[in-house]
């Protein structure tokens, strides 16, 4: 005969003792990796019967899955079944007492991804402040322009208004200036009459009245 294969992936035992109805009773493993199905049950037929069936399975993390169509377990109300799945000699889980279904903790590895070498990100040299040069030619002022004064505004002349001064019988002047003006003394002048001028005749030297005044 033949040696056998060494296994080169993982190595998993599982143990089933069946109850009275052991058609009820099936398992699966389920590689959490992949999330698919990675192995089942056989069909079991005899009762309360010891099923020992060893597989080579993929590096993987898996969880074993056992059911009972039924919804008792495999123990203890017809018959003392149990259960129990090894992994390299070391066991998993174990058991007989579920209703219609007993999942098991996680079991064995995805793989470790690789680890990468961190980076190391480069020290940046400190940069230098340039010195200015320094300056050879003497700095020339710019010429200053004079500014250019605002026109001088001519003087404002006081306007001298006149009274009417009853020793001459006329208007007259306060005091000499460029202009001087009788106001509303002579207003109505021409008509020959005191109602229409303000003391009528307002004139010098026995001049006439006249429409304007000199």
């Amino acid at each position: 005969h033949a040696a056998p294969t060494p296994c080169t992936g993982m190595l998993i035992t599982i143990n089933i003792l069946t109850d009275k109805y052991p058609l009820e009773t099936s398992w699966s493993l389920i590689n959490d990796c992949t999330g698919a199905e990675q192995t089942t049950s056989p069909q079991y037929t005899n009762k309360t019967m010891v099923y020992i069936d060893t597989y080579c399975l993929p590096e993987a993390r898996y969880t074993f899955v056992i059911s009972d169509t039924y919804g008792d377990g495999i123990c203890c109300d017809y018959g003392q079944g149990s259960y129990s799945v090894t992994y390299d000699g070391n066991a998993v889980t174990s058991g007989g007492q579920f209703e219609s279904s007993k999942t098991s903790d996680l079991f064995g590895s995805c793989g470790q991804e690789p680890t990468l070498r961190p980076t190391l990100q480069p020290s940046a040299f400190p940069s230098k402040i340039p010195t200015p040069s320094p300056t050879t030619s003497p700095s020339i002022p710019l010429p200053t322009f004079n500014p250019t004064r605002p026109p001088t505004a001519p003087p404002t002349v006081a306007l001298i208004t006149a009274t009417y001064d009853v020793g001459l019988g006329a208007p007259k002047c306060s005091a000499v200036g460029v202009s001087c003006t009788s106001g509303a003394l002579i207003d109505g002048r021409g008509y020959g009459n005191a109602v229409s001028e303000t003391n009528y005749p307002n004139t010098l030297d026995g001049c006439a009245d006249g429409n304007d005044g000199t």
